[in-house]
């Protein structure tokens, strides 16, 4: 590894243009040449801040050192690193320094580069042989809080970078699951059931004050039937009576009448087969008179019920306002409820998607809404239809519905009772001709073989006879609407047994007969604050239920967009993978709500990622900051890493090689301790323990050992670079002649292992190399006068100990 600085200060600086190429070198000069000025522009050219950022040394260096060229070549990996830069450049920012930036170039092998590629590549470790043991542990502190620093830079870099990669994944998911609104779809449940439950109450407590509203009009009813039968009862008693009266009259006048045809009959001497013939024609009349006559008490009965007349006439036109009315009814149910009609639509659309799902189209695409970015599946289609329908099928009607229902079926039963009394006036049309037939049928087997007077007297009184049986007929119809009319009396029913039944409904509701009409305004008013508070329930349920609806649906639109965005591989991989989007939406929210969680954690923990690489950092350099005797900055994670720290610092202790130089008589297979809080060192000595202050270590005599011990700590440290050059520097001072000669032979040892590293030991001019040149003689003259003349030209010299 060849060195080459070029460099062209504007102040007093000065900077040794060159460092040789072994293995293993000295290098000595006089004091203020720049030999360690080179060191210190070496380490920022390979990424390593010499200075602190507030130091006279760093800004009398930006400002007095000016244009730069460093070129390395001979090394493993790379031809050549040349970097071109000016000293006015290096200014401080946020973030990590020494920065790219900082430079008008950097290249390997004439190819662009990055300071984050030269560290991986060239490392410069200047040990300075003026540090004592606790600032070598605050230094090495300080190299980790760098590392990290550079970790936070490079991977969690709020701009750019994995992290930030990892972060616009995770924002993309919590976006989609936040606009989904997962979290609301368990209270939309419970609020729909809440208020189902709630609908349900209304429902039962309108249908209970129905209830009692209904045996109030019954009660009512029985009092108002007890006040008719007073009141008309005897009216209309004495009207049967008369009709009854009426009827035996022209019974008798029957029976006169049929006494004096069967007289004549008898005169006429018939033959047995006239006879015989009269009595079947007879038979015939009996029975069809029976049937008409029953067809009109029938029609009568009905006909009182409706209130009118038992006419053929009057019941049509009664039959065509009533359809009319209906028809107004059904307009108005249509126009306050849409259900019915949604019902049939949505049945004839679902049986259609069935059809097709039988021919294996349940995959195919059926909604395609690209502007709400839905899309839906004939199955998931029929299924939202289906639950739509039952929705629709189980929303019960409002106060106004029912009450439009209540006067629908009213009409509709009229209407019914209309109708039943047209069959019936239809049916006695019927036998009243056929009675006609009949009768004719008589007068024609009373006149054969009748004549003269007889036959004459026969006709008259048979005429008599059937004008007695239509007279009749028509007081039957009479009476039996009086019968109607006067109801309960006429069925059996007396005042004393309605007052019973008045008695038991009173006793029944629980009230006096002089607070019934109370009550019945009460309940009345009861009953509208019911169906009021039904049709709230109502409307809310409808609300409460769409909301779920809504919700499912976008249930839904979430995992289809958790399946199709490229994105989102990573959450659909991990709890996505093989759900089925048709399958049960409560299962699906379970899945989103179980995404939602993972996808919090995951934000969570980038962003604590992000911090605890702070406070790592942090607490690094607070650590060094106590180490130096100055207040620590930070407190998280200090501890931790603290006692992580001693640790490592205890186990270089305990290597061999530092225990042979710094404690000698430990006892052998015990544990060296450190303990950075009290920045003591413990032993065990001849099985007593012993311990002692880090800087009790700071001896000059022992600055071999410190030497040992730091390179040691470089195998920890800067391990990474696969080219190195180790620098020890300002050790002239500390370590004697002997003790030199044994480092250089350590030196080689480590030198010899590590062909990729290189050392070189920096030592001030003390030798006067031309007096020693005029005392030796051959070879070592010759080289005691080259180096004077190297000291002479240059003010320093390189003596090569390993190629």
């Amino acid at each position: 590894m060849l060195i080459r600085i070029n460099a062209t200060p504007t102040g007093p600086l000065s900077v040794i243009p060159r460092f040789p190429s072994a293995n293993l070198a000295i290098l000595e000069g006089y004091n203020g040449i720049g030999k360690t000025l080179a060191t210190r522009i070496l380490q920022v050219c390979t990424g390593t801040m010499p200075y602190g950022l507030d130091s006279a040394a760093w800004k009398s260096l930006r400002e007095g050192l000016g244009g730069i060229e460093v070129k390395v070549t001979g090394l493993q990996g790379a031809e050549s690193v040349v970097w071109v830069a000016d000293s006015a450049d290096w200014v401080a920012a946020d973030g990590p320094v020494p920065r790219t930036d900082w430079f008008k170039s950097i290249t390997v092998d004439g190819v662009p580069s990055t300071l984050d590629e030269v560290r991986r590549l060239i490392a410069v470790i200047r040990l300075a042989g003026d540090e004592d043991l606790t600032e070598t542990f605050a230094s090495q502190a300080e190299t980790l809080a760098d590392t990290v620093q550079r970790w936070a830079e490079r991977y969690t870099n709020a701009e750019h970078g994995p992290l930030k990669q990892l972060e616009d994944m995770t924002g993309v998911a919590d976006d989609l699951l936040s606009g989904a609104r997962i979290s609301e779809y368990s209270a939309l449940v419970s609020r729909a059931e809440f208020a189902e439950r709630d609908l349900i109450e209304k429902q039962d407590a309108v249908s209970r004050i129905e209830g009692r509203q209904r045996l109030i009009n019954e009660v009512v009813g029985l009092g108002r039937r007890l006040s008719d039968l007073r009141d008309k009862a005897p009216g209309l008693q004495r009207a049967i009576n008369e009709v009854d009266q009426e009827i035996r009259e022209r019974q008798s006048e029957l029976e006169h009448a049929q006494h004096e045809v069967m007289s004549l009959a008898t005169q006429a001497g018939r033959t047995e087969a006239l006879e015989s013939e009269l009595k079947n024609a007879e038979k015939t009349l009996k029975r069809n008179k029976g049937k008409l006559e029953d067809a009109w008490n029938r029609a009568a009965t009905t006909a009182a019920k409706l209130e009118v007349e038992a006419d053929a006439e009057v019941a049509q036109r009664l039959l065509e306002e009533l359809r009319k009315e209906e028809r107004r009814l059904v307009e108005l149910q249509r126009e306050q409820n849409k259900a019915p009609a949604m019902v049939d639509l949505l049945s004839a659309l679902t049986g259609r998607l069935a059809d097709a799902g039988s021919l294996g189209l349940d995959d195919q695409i059926a909604v395609d809404d690209q502007d709400n970015g839905l899309q839906l599946s004939v199955s998931q289609t029929r299924a939202g239809m289906m639950r739509r329908r039952g929705y629709f099928e189980q929303r019960p009607p409002s106060p106004e519905a029912r009450e439009l229902l209540r006067e629908l079926e009213d009409v509709e039963r009229r209407k019914a009772d209309v109708e039943t009394l047209q069959e019936i006036l239809r049916e006695a049309e019927r036998f009243d001709r056929r009675v006609g037939d009949n009768q004719e049928r008589v007068r024609r087997a009373l006149q054969r073989g009748a004549g003269g007077e007889i036959g004459e007297a026969l006709e008259r009184a048979t005429d008599r006879r059937f004008k007695c049986d239509q007279a009749l007929r028509d007081l039957a119809v009479r009476r039996a609407a009086l019968v109607q009319r006067l109801g309960p009396s006429a069925s059996g029913a007396t005042t004393e047994v309605l007052m019973q039944q008045f008695a038991r409904g009173l006793e029944a509701l629980g009230v006096p007969e002089v607070r019934l009409e109370a009550e019945s305004m009460n309940v009345e008013s009861q009953l509208q604050n019911a169906e009021t508070a039904l049709a709230l329930a109502t409307s809310t349920a409808r609300d409460c239920q769409k909301e779920v609806t809504d919700g499912s649906v976008r249930i839904h639109e979430t995992v289809s967009s958790v399946q199709n965005d490229e994105r989102l591989t990573w959450l659909r991989d991990a709890l996505l993978a093989r759900r089925d989007l048709s399958g049960d939406v409560g299962a699906l929210h379970g899945d989103l709500v179980a995404a939602a969680g993972l996808v919090n954690e995951v934000i969570e923990r980038l962003g604590s990622h992000r911090n605890q690489l702070g406070a790592v950092e942090r607490a690094l350099r607070g650590i060094a900051r106590h180490l130096r005797g100055q207040t620590p900055d930070a407190f998280e994670y200090v501890d931790r890493i603290q006692a992580w720290l001693a640790t490592q610092f205890s186990n270089w202790f305990n290597d061999p090689r530092v225990r042979r130089e710094l404690l000698k008589s430990a006892d052998e297979g015990e544990a060296v301790t450190v303990d950075l809080g009290t920045q003591r060192v413990a032993w065990s000595e001849e099985s007593r323990q012993r311990s002692r202050p880090l800087e009790a270590f700071s001896s000059g005599e022992q600055a071999f050992a410190y030497t040992r011990a730091r390179l040691a700590l470089l195998e920890d440290t800067v391990a990474s670079a696969k080219n190195r050059l180790i620098v020890l520097d300002e050790f002239g001072a500390f370590i004697s002649h002997h003790l030199l000669q044994g480092l250089l032979e350590y030196l080689k040892d480590w030198s010899s292992d590590r062909e990729s590293d290189r050392v070189l030991l920096i030592l001030p001019l003390s030798t006067d190399y031309s007096q020693l040149a005029e005392t030796a003689v051959g070879v070592r003259a010759q080289q005691y006068r080259s180096f004077a003349k190297g000291v002479e030209e240059h003010g320093y010299i390189t003596r090569t100990i390993v190629q």
